[in-house]
Order: C-alpha cells, then structure tokens, then sequence
C-alpha cells in the first residue's frame, strides 16, 4: 500500500463448547512510524446473516438480504456521525431506514 507493508492474516471465530465455526477475524497490520497500527474486521457468520447461519436461506432471497444488510450499515454508519447512540438498535423499532431514533 504506497510502498508501506501491509500483513492480512485471517483468523477463524470457533464457539469454544462446541468448536462450531461462527465467522473469521481479518487482521490488517499497517507499519506505521515506530510503532504497528492493525485493524480487525469481525465476519460473523462469514458475511452470512448470522440469523440464518445453521439453517441458511434460499439463494434466490440472499441477494435482497445482503443489500438490505448493506444498506443499513452504512445508514447506521452515516447516522452515528450525526449522533445516534451506539446501541444496540433494532429496525422498525428503535430506528427507521433513515437512522431516525423512533
């Protein structure tokens, strides 16, 4: 990245009772200065919904999932900007498709 090193390294997120796979953790490692500046990416559920992690959904229903999955991410992400508390916030109940606290 503009002649920095850059390490990816993905790590997998196993339940530790049952060692059941629930997601992976993407690292990147930025040298930066002196020092290592590293962000992780928490994919739970492997970008699957983790609603239908064990029983999955129909292949003809995910693409609408996943948009409206992505559309409300960055919803959230442009209203916590604007203040919204960071919460746990459900849709149609706490927030509308806008970020608007109901």
């Amino acid at each position: 990245m503009n002649g920095i090193p850059l390490k990816i390294r993905s790590t997998p997120i196993e339940d530790p009772q049952s060692s059941a796979l629930l997601g992976s953790v993407v690292s990147f490692e930025l040298s930066q200065g002196n020092g290592i500046k590293t962000v992780d990416f928490y994919l739970l559920g492997n970008l699957m919904p983790v609603n239908f992690q064990y029983f999955g959904v129909a292949r003809e229903t995910m693409n609408p999932v996943m948009t409206e999955f992505v559309s409300l991410v960055k919803t959230v992400s442009r209203a916590q900007e604007k203040g919204l508390p960071c919460d746990l916030l459900a849709l149609d109940h706490t927030i509308d498709l806008e970020g608007n606290l109901l």
